[in-house]
């Protein structure tokens, strides 16, 4: 409507239970949905007063009584099915956390100060050099990832830099070994390129390495391996030391190049914190992906990807033809939050109410559920895994809960529930759910 000139600069939009009621959804999605609008520039957050337009673009200010805001009716249900009052996410952090009037102003500076000193124009396609220095210093100290400026890349997320190794460093009729159950988006990726997706099951360990072992004797055409270690996704279990030992030594000895994703590394709730698999590889054998998208919010997308010198040149190169660069103005941003420490006081923050919220979830699974559910409480990230004999999508729908449930080769259903961004009378809610009668 901001676009389009229907709502100008200036307007004053309805308060947050308004809205919510208008159109039938929930306070906490519309104020997330403001806050992001606030954070992007559309809006502006003005105390004790409202919300009102942001943009420059409509110069005819209107009093609060000229610019009052119909909103539109939503559209008449075709189905006699609830409407979902509540979506279950599979692992997002909550943006109420996010601190957005530093991360705000941070991004207004910057685009103003780049404005004047005319640096709107194309940049290194590889992203800004000093967030990739102190990404590779903190990868290093924290992570025990060695690594220098010219081995990381940034990307538009973890899905850009997935996009990038199935296209670039892949060829079309190379088979590819992922998770079963896995993630999805990883494979589509892969599949897009024309490469084989051969999957090797997921158990309380993680992958099953002797099952690897099997195909690789079978298949000469494997070039490399997808995997989540830490927290696997979707079942968030983490790759055993044992494991671990003899993935490494099977992609030595068959020379395969492991996509590492660890999406989840900045949330751990035990005292030993793992290392990453790549750890234990040579530079030519893994491909390290991460993301500030799992950390901030899912809007803002920027990830990385650590490997080697030559391979970054090349997905350097092939990233020009379809993007030229990334979000210079964000990754200024970004490196702004690290440099002024506001990163890592929010990590913490995050941390805190994330480990409470699945003590919280954890203890009234097994109260409610019992017997009912094959669970184990994860050591971190932002989701948590359930398997039922049952299907319970349609219980889950009659109480007006959406969520994807996925059907196990073992023949029960799993469930991936990304309670960090869950309220705990949202838990409640799912829970009770799924306690309720078929």
């Amino acid at each position: 409507m901001i676009e389009s000139g229907i709502l100008k600069n200036g307007d004053l939009l309805p308060g947050g239970r308004e809205i919510a009621k208008k159109l039938n959804i929930s306070r906490k999605t519309v104020l997330s949905a403001m806050e992001l609008l606030v954070y992007s520039g559309w809006l502006e957050n003005r105390e004790r007063v409202g919300l009102f337009v942001h943009n420059p673009q409509y110069n005819a200010p209107q009093t609060a009584q000229q610019a009052a805001v119909v909103l539109p009716q939503p559209h008449a249900p075709v189905t006699v099915a609830p409407v979902p009052s509540l979506v279950i996410n599979d692992g997002y952090p909550d943006t109420k956390i996010l601190s957005f009037k530093e991360l705000s102003s941070a991004f207004r500076q910057l685009f103003n100060q780049a404005a004047r000193w005319h640096m709107l124009g194309y940049s290194d396609p590889l992203g800004n050099v000093k967030l990739r220095t102190a990404l590779s210093q903190g990868i290093c100290h924290e992570r025990g990832l060695q690594t220098c400026i010219e081995q990381l890349m940034l990307t538009r997320g973890s899905q850009q830099a997935l996009y990038l190794v199935a296209h670039v460093l892949l060829h079309p009729g190379d088979a590819v070994v992922v998770e079963d159950p896995g993630y999805l988006n990883a494979r589509r990726a892969f599949e897009s390129s024309g490469l084989r997706v051969l999957p090797v099951p997921v158990d309380e360990e993680g992958l099953q390495t002797d099952k690897l072992k099997d195909l690789l004797a079978t298949e000469s055409c494997i070039r490399a391996l997808y995997v989540t270690p830490r927290y696997q996704y979707p079942t968030t279990v983490t790759l055993s030391s044992v494991r671990r030992r003899q993935l490494v030594e099977l992609v030595n000895a068959h020379n395969l190049l492991v996509v590492e994703d660890d999406f989840g590394c900045n949330f751990q709730f035990t005292e030993h914190h793992l290392k990453p698999l790549s750890v234990l590889l040579s530079p030519e054998h893994y491909i390290y992906i991460g993301t500030f998208s799992k950390i901030l919010a899912p809007a803002l997308r920027l990830g990385f990807v650590v490997t080697t010198p030559e391979f970054i040149k090349q997905m350097g190169d092939y990233r020009q033809l379809v993007d030229m660069q990334g979000d210079n103005v964000m990754e200024r941003a970004i490196l702004d939050l690290i440099e002024k420490g506001e990163l890592k006081r929010h990590i913490r923050r995050a941390s805190k109410v994330y480990r409470e919220r699945l003590q919280y979830a954890t203890t009234l699974i097994r109260k409610e559920l019992g017997n009912n559910v094959i669970f184990k409480k994860p050591d971190g990230g932002l989701a948590l895994w359930m398997e039922f004999e049952d299907d319970p999508t349609e219980r889950l729908a009659q109480c007006g809960i959406s969520a994807t449930i996925e059907k196990l080769a073992n023949q029960r259903f799993g469930l991936r529930v990304g309670y960090a961004s869950m309220q705990t009378e949202e838990i409640d809610r799912l829970i009770m759910a799924l306690k309720s009668d078929k």
